[in-house]
C-alpha cells in the first residue's frame, strides 16, 4: 500500500509545483506593467527548488518549459539538474524497495 501512497504524493506534488511555477510567471509578467508600489511579491527560488526536491521535479521542469520561466538562469538550471538526479534516486528506491522490482 505504501508505494501507491508515494505515487499519489508524486502526482500531487508535481501538480502543485507546476501550478506554483505558473503563478510565479504570472506575477513576474504583471510586475513589469505595474508601478513599484503595487507590485506583488514573487515566489522565492528556494520555494520552487524545495518543491522539486520534495518530488515535484517533473512539475518544475514541465512548468519551466511551458511557461518559459527561469530558463536562462544558469544557477537555477544547475540546481534543477541536481534535484532531478536526487529524484531519480527516489524513484529507484521506490521501485526496488517499494514494489520489489
Amino acid at each position: 500500500m505504501l508505494p501507491w501512497i508515494l505515487l499519489g504524493w508524486l502526482v500531487l506534488i508535481n501538480g502543485v509545483t507546476f501550478g506554483v511555477v505558473g503563478l510565479d510567471k504570472r506575477i513576474a509578467k504583471r510586475r513589469e506593467r505595474q508601478p513599484p508600489s503595487r507590485q506583488s511579491r514573487r515566489i522565492p527560488e528556494r520555494t520552487l527548488l524545495g518543491l522539486g526536491l520534495l518530488g515535484g521535479i517533473w512539475g518544475l521542469i514541465v512548468g519551466m518549459r511551458r511557461f518559459r520561466h527561469k530558463t536562462r538562469k544558469v544557477s537555477f538550471l544547475f540546481a534543477t539538474v541536481v534535484i532531478l538526479l536526487v529524484n531519480i534516486g527516489y524513484y529507484y528506491l521506490i521501485a526496488v524497495y517499494g514494489f520489489g522490482w
